[in-house]
């Protein structure tokens, strides 16, 4: 997100159920009057499987800042009743909110969030003399035991000088990312970015006047088990059978090293891979 500096800030974005499944609708609300935004970026996830609940809920803070730190539960509902076990995963993001600062800090952050099986307590957090009248929330919740591949957390930083700092490298599958915290001056430009850049969550910020970032994410590495009839992931692609000369390994399809091929059980020494001087042995499958 992108603006000039503002002693009010206020936007939303919300999904909007639809029944086209070939396009996703957002809600998106900018008053101009209290901030000038300039962009506004989202990641989203649309989904069908029965292993995932992500939704979106309008929280009704109403904190007022002041001279220490204040936190406030709300209530988080979820869609489903989920089996509760130490296995269940939430991430939170901040998708909007309706704010205001008399010349000070904007600060806000989740500061722990208590789960059960029908829904969870999130603890916000604010500083200084900021004022948050609603926040936004979006939420994904699953069980990492049935999911396969999954890497979460949430990261958290006091940016000081640094401009852009790297979260998680290599990502190789879908990544959901959104902020969770800040606290940055209302005389500084609002310039926050989280973005998924060469295979890596990257945080980018354009100003050194930023106290506190915290980003929610969580990543799918190669789990096309709910892609039907394509249920095993090779590249970036879900095929329905390994390509010739890979094997299939937990649902992704991996290569042989050098010098071998998989033989219907593994990868082993074939007639073609034989140095010379030597002659493959089809008992032992080797040289």
């Amino acid at each position: 997100m992108e603006a000039p500096p503002s002693s009010d800030m206020s936007y939303y974005v919300r999904p909007v159920q639809t029944n086209n499944p070939n396009a996703v609708t957002f809600q998106v609300r900018t008053p101009w009057r209290l901030t000038a935004w300039s962009r506004i970026s989202v990641s989203f996830l649309a989904e069908t499987r029965s292993d995932f609940e992500v939704g979106s809920r309008m929280l009704d803070t109403a904190m007022v800042g002041g001279c220490s730190a204040k936190s406030l539960g709300v209530w988080l509902q979820f869609n489903q009743q989920w089996t509760f076990s130490s296995s269940l995963v939430l991430r939170v993001f901040f998708n909007g909110f309706s704010a205001s600062t008399p010349g000070s800090t904007y600060d806000i952050r989740m500061a722990s969030a208590t789960l059960n099986n029908t829904g969870a307590v999130i603890t916000v957090a604010i500083n200084g003399n900021s004022v948050f009248d609603v926040l936004y929330a979006s939420y994904v919740i699953f069980d990492k035991n049935t999911v396969q591949g999954e890497q979460d957390g949430m990261y958290e930083r006091g940016v000081m000088s640094t401009t852009s700092f790297s979260i998680m490298n290599g990502v190789s599958s879908a990544a959901i990312y959104g902020i969770s915290g800040f606290e940055f001056n209302s005389g500084s430009p609002i310039s926050l970015n989280v973005r998924l850049d060469s295979s890596n969550i990257t945080i980018f910020v354009s100003t050194t006047q930023y106290n506190f970032i915290s980003v929610s994410y969580f990543v799918l590495l190669g789990t096309c088990a709910n892609c039907r009839g394509y249920p095993l992931l090779s590249g970036a692609n879900c095929v329905q059978a390994c390509p010739f000369g890979s094997y299939n390994q937990s649902g992704v399809c991996m290569q042989c090293g050098p010098g071998t091929q998989w033989n219907g059980y593994a990868c082993v020494q074939g007639p073609a891979q034989c140095p010379a001087n030597s002659t493959f042995n089809f008992s032992t499958n080797r040289c």
